[in-house]
């Protein structure tokens, strides 16, 4: 596992850890860094000062992997799990420059902001389940609509009959629960989805 160290974070003053690669199978993904979790926890009623703040962490988490060789600069992507779905999907609208963002089992797939503009540049995967209580279909409905009102190149890939965070092996029971093989193909089509973004 190669794990980038930004040391301290001129917004928190705490060290930004970001872990690159590592492990097997569905294990093997970019995780936010501690503050970010922190601050994701809190609720919609910090979004702006979330936002910014984890903006700047990214910018600096690029930074570090550049230097390493880790990444291509000009390829900017984005992929977000649960909460940090809805957080990729509200930079996206800002207007960040991602060339694509993929989120899975997303838990605020709508702006924060009723009526925020959709200024997303590149094209966007979701990657959801179909019997997930904490996101029901009228919201990831209303993601649908505003794509296709906004004119993005977007999917929805839907599993049949799978509830939240299939991706995550931490958790196994009731509303939120892992499934090995839905995680497979997940991470399947978002690396589908990248090779197919030029």
């Amino acid at each position: 596992m190669r794990v980038i160290d930004a040391l301290k974070s001129p917004v928190t003053g705490r060290s930004c850890r970001c872990d690159v690669g590592g492990g097997n199978g569905c294990h093997r993904r970019v995780r936010r860094c501690l503050r970010c979790r922190e601050l994701a926890d809190r609720g919609e009623g910090h979004c702006h000062q979330i936002r910014n703040e984890i903006e700047l962490e990214a910018h600096i988490l690029r930074g570090e992997a550049d230097k390493l060789g880790l990444i291509d600069t000009g390829k900017n992507v984005a992929i977000g799990y649960c909460a940090g779905g809805g957080y990729v999907l509200e930079q996206a609208r800002a207007g960040a420059d991602f060339k694509a963002v993929v989120v899975f089992h997303v838990t605020n797939p709508n702006p924060v902001v009723a009526g925020t503009p959709c200024n997303i540049k590149g094209r966007v995967l979701a990657i959801h389940g179909s019997a997930d209580p904490v996101t029901p279909k009228p919201m990831m409905d209303a993601f649908e609509e505003e794509m296709t009102n906004a004119k993005i190149d977007w999917q929805v890939m839907m599993f049949g009959g799978a509830v939240h965070s299939f991706c995550d092996p931490t958790v196994h029971a009731g509303p939120t629960r892992y499934d090995e093989k839905l995680c497979r193909k997940s991470y399947m089509l978002m690396r589908d989805f990248f090779a197919e973004t030029s």
